[in-house]
């Protein structure tokens, strides 16, 4: 069967070359046009996950120690779980901690600067504050009975900030922040809650209807791009099926059956679909990716091996839904109606 496709197509490619040209030509942009809108709405979604914490964050809401906290990440870390920060509020005061240096609360700082990466290897006593124009940059704000350096002011917030290693043993906590690298699907965030529910209780997710609509509009705005780009070239494949009609009557006086007919349309698209496809991912890759970080700040190249295997699967379920129906109809035709039809 694969001898019969590949000795068609190559039959083809002879007989028509400016036909089969003009055909590949057309997938060849679909497709290129197909990646380049996925990636621009990947890196669109990376950009939005990387400064939107909420979008990937459990909450533990109950009374915590310090040690609790140590021993939390510590846990977190040995089982594979992908966590970028822990954000602790401490209890009955207006402050909080990050155990890393939080590239979101970074934004907010309107004067001053954020903390640097000793600030929390060193455990040092400084201090983000609160707006309020009371708060001097260089002066000290009295925070667990010490003094913490003011070194900015966030233009919005609601706490103080201060480096985790800053905090004094004692201190506790009444809610604590877990953010994960990623946004997290239903799936996901149950996973992580139900290994935090073997330690902790009083554990959530905050609603983020978002995450899952995130992929339906990626995948949704993929499928559509493909089917408008495919109905454009539609007409030019049932140019090519009449142009091979002499070859199908004989095909047919031969013995094969509509069945068999059907099969070998079938896998003829099929497999001239898979090439077109590899050698737009290869060059988009390794030649066109570039193109997407010329769009702005923010704008990087970010699919990856996943992202390449679903669109195609994608492309190619739609290819066969597209094309099968005249596929079908073309090979159910007798050899009579194929005559005169030529």
């Amino acid at each position: 069967m694969f001898v019969i496709v590949y000795r068609n197509i190559k039959n083809f490619i002879h007989n028509a070359p400016v036909v089969f040209s003009l055909f590949t030509i057309g997938i060849f942009i679909s497709v290129i046009a197909l990646l380049f809108t996925s990636s621009v709405m990947v890196s669109i979604k990376e950009y939005n996950n990387r400064y939107s914490p909420m979008m990937r964050t459990v909450v533990i809401n109950r009374e915590l120690s310090v040690n609790d906290v140590d021993n939390l990440a510590t846990d977190l870390d040995s089982n594979g779980y992908a966590i970028k920060n822990i954000t602790v509020l401490i209890k009955g005061e207006p402050i909080k901690a990050n155990v890393y240096p939080s590239d979101y609360s970074k934004l907010f700082v309107e004067i001053g600067s954020y903390f640097q990466e000793k600030d929390f290897s060193q455990g040092k006593k400084k201090v983000v504050s609160m707006p309020n124009d009371f708060y001097v940059i260089g002066s000290t704000l009295k925070l667990f009975n010490q003094d913490y350096e003011i070194i900015g002011v966030f233009s919005v917030a609601e706490q103080h900030e201060v480096p985790y290693t800053s905090l004094p043993h004692d201190c506790t906590f009444d809610q604590i922040q877990i953010e994960c690298t990623k946004s997290l699907t239903s799936k996901e965030g149950q996973n992580l809650i139900n290994h935090l529910e073997n330690i902790y209780d009083h554990i959530f997710v905050p609603e983020n209807p978002a995450v899952n609509t995130q992929l339906l509009t990626e995948y949704g705005i993929s499928v559509l791009i493909i089917i408008m780009a495919l109905l454009n070239v539609l007409f030019l494949y049932l140019y090519i099926l009449s142009i091979r009609r002499q070859e199908f009557i004989i095909f047919r006086i031969s013995g094969c059956s509509i069945a068999k007919g059907i099969r070998i349309f079938i896998y003829e698209i099929s497999l001239y679909a898979t090439v077109i496809y590899l050698i737009c991912a290869l060059v988009y890759h390794f030649a066109l990716s570039s193109l997407i970080g010329n769009l702005g700040e923010g704008f990087t190249y970010s699919l990856d091996v996943s992202h390449y295997v679903i669109l195609y699967v994608l492309f190619l379920s739609i290819v066969l839904i597209i094309f099968s129906p005249f596929i079908y109809r073309y090979c159910k035709s007798s050899i009579a109606d194929l005559l005169k039809k030529k």
